[in-house]
């Protein structure tokens, strides 16, 4: 079976060889590979894009129902955003502080 490849590879290669020889061949052989290239490798990627981007439409509500709202922030989340604000605006006055407490927390880990 191995032998039977080889030979296969080497007449196949031999007769690249001596198509290429003959000065008209090269730009047949040049537009086969690149008819090759567009069949085997932009057809299926151009199939791929074109099934990816199918449109889906937007689905409505059925009639008579209400629009659901969002969570209303609960105080904790409140309190969260409250500080990291105040963080920031700490980090802002003294960023040498905060240079020095993630040295710190940096070292800890460590």
């Amino acid at each position: 079976m191995r032998l039977f490849i080889n030979v296969v590879i080497r007449c196949y290669y031999c007769s690249v060889r001596i198509y290429l020889k003959i000065p008209v061949c090269k730009p047949v052989f040049n537009i086969i590979l690149v008819l090759l290239f567009f069949i085997l490798a932009i057809r299926p990627f151009r199939r791929w894009l074109n099934q990816a981007s199918e449109y889906i439409g937007p689905q409505a509500l059925p009639p008579g129902v209400d629009i659901p709202q969002l969570e209303t922030p609960t105080s904790d989340m409140i309190q969260r955003q409250e500080s990291k604000r105040k963080l920031i605006e700490a980090t802002k006055e003294n960023p040498d502080l905060a240079a020095e407490v993630i040295r710190n927390w940096i070292t800890e880990v460590r």
